[in-house]
């Protein structure tokens, strides 16, 4: 798999924490990271309560999908990589995942604002994470308020953009 600095990859988990976190958010991906460089993800999740660098290996190739945005520059690739190293460590957001969880029936948006509000901003979900990233990268302003929603929302904007192609 060709994959490079700044590609976004969205995640069709299996098990119960996956399937738990379709049931309750929809949609078809339960989670997101971007690529740091060829062979490894950066990533935030509830295992390991942070921010960490990972083999995208780990993944089964037929259950994910990956976007790049059209034209990355090298300083954009670098900017990536430098974010992604200032993130290292930082905790996983266990209250927007209740906050989501509860507000589920209403959409995305509803959920991502009370989440926000309520949340602290060291924390951050998957989804957060990666949408900081990509809009201080590539200046790409709907990701600006980079608020709690969730994967699906996010895959939602990336798939209507004209700035992202699927790669796989």
């Amino acid at each position: 798999m060709n994959l490079q600095t700044g590609d976004i990859v969205f995640v069709i988990g299996r098990g119960w924490v996956a399937n738990t976190i379709r049931f309750f958010m929809g949609g078809i991906v339960n989670h997101v990271g971007i690529m740091y460089d060829e062979d490894t993800i950066f990533e935030t999740d509830g295992k390991w309560r942070k921010a960490k660098f990972d083999t995208v290996n780990r993944y089964d190739w037929q259950n994910i999908l990956v976007y790049r945005f059209n034209h990355i520059t090298d300083e954009q690739q670098d900017e990536v990589m430098d974010l992604c190293e200032s993130l290292e460590g930082r905790p996983y957001s266990y209250w927007e995942c209740t906050v989501n969880a509860v507000f589920s029936v209403f959409n995305s948006r509803i959920r991502g604002k009370v989440a926000s509000m309520l949340g602290n901003s060291r924390f951050m979900k998957c989804d957060e994470m990666v949408k900081y990233i990509v809009y201080r990268a590539f200046d790409f302003i709907h990701f600006k308020n980079h608020e709690a929603g969730d994967p699906n929302s996010m895959l939602e904007t990336v798939q209507r953009s004209t700035q992202f192609h699927r790669v796989l």
